[in-house]
């Protein structure tokens, strides 16, 4: 988390609206490349089955129909907004044009290439 706050306010503190917002033309239309998404689905799906061990608790908890889903929820939608933040605030400091170069260097990612 400290890690992650870190990105966050040194980000925002350069943060620059015209490089995090300069988007190439046709960028949300779906394309060739789109498919790459299945696999990303794929792996949240994983690890939002992580929530349902905590179904084995139940038993430990007050109200757990109220409660289980409630806080599964909130963490769900923490983790989104600190990565919908943490993004941003790195897109505003880095041109997305310098990160594009950068994921062809990595070769040894094999579940995320395009």
């Amino acid at each position: 988390m400290g890690t992650i706050g870190w990105i966050i306010f040194a980000g925002l503190t350069h943060f620059n609206a015209h490089r995090a917002f300069d988007l190439p033309p046709h960028a949300f239309s779906l394309s060739a490349g789109f498919p790459w998404t299945r696999r990303a689905m794929l792996i949240a799906a994983y690890d939002i089955g992580g929530y349902y061990n905590v179904c084995f608790l139940g038993d430990e908890v007050k109200e757990p129909t109220k409660n289980i889903p409630r806080r599964c929820s909130l963490s769900i939608l923490a983790v989104v907004c600190l990565y919908i933040v943490m993004n941003v605030s790195i897109l505003g400091v880095i041109p997305w044009q310098e990160m594009t170069g950068a994921g062809a260097a990595n070769a040894s990612c094999t579940w995320f290439r395009p």
